[in-house]
């Protein structure tokens, strides 16, 4: 399957869990997901606003964690490097984000 497929997934499953426990819901203003990837067990989902990376446990969606809060601004996509990082993308220049001296960069977060 490929890893695009793979990771939707992965998303419906962890939807349907939080369905059940609500561990994987946020208020709207804190979430707009645009991209995602999965990497070793864990989701990491690109938000524009709310401006973060969530990073969502796939055995236990309940324990998802925030990364980057308003550091890098709107986040658009989140990729799996072959190494086994993520690599994720800004995105503040179009017109919607307060675009900053070096946006809209490509980032590797190493797990």
């Amino acid at each position: 399957m490929p890893a695009r497929a793979a990771a939707m997934a992965v998303l419906i499953a962890v939807a349907a869990s939080a369905c059940g426990n609500r561990g994987a819901q946020w208020a709207p203003d804190e979430a707009c997901p645009s991209g995602m990837a999965a990497v070793g067990g864990t989701l990491y989902l690109a938000n524009l606003r709310g401006e973060r990376l969530r990073t969502i446990p796939i055995a236990d969606p309940s324990r998802a964690t925030e990364l980057f809060v308003g550091r890098y601004g709107r986040i658009r996509d989140a990729a799996a490097g072959p190494d086994g990082s993520v690599w994720i993308v800004t995105n503040n220049t179009d017109g919607r984000g307060s675009p900053r001296a070096g946006n809209d960069r490509i980032l590797r977060i190493a797990r």
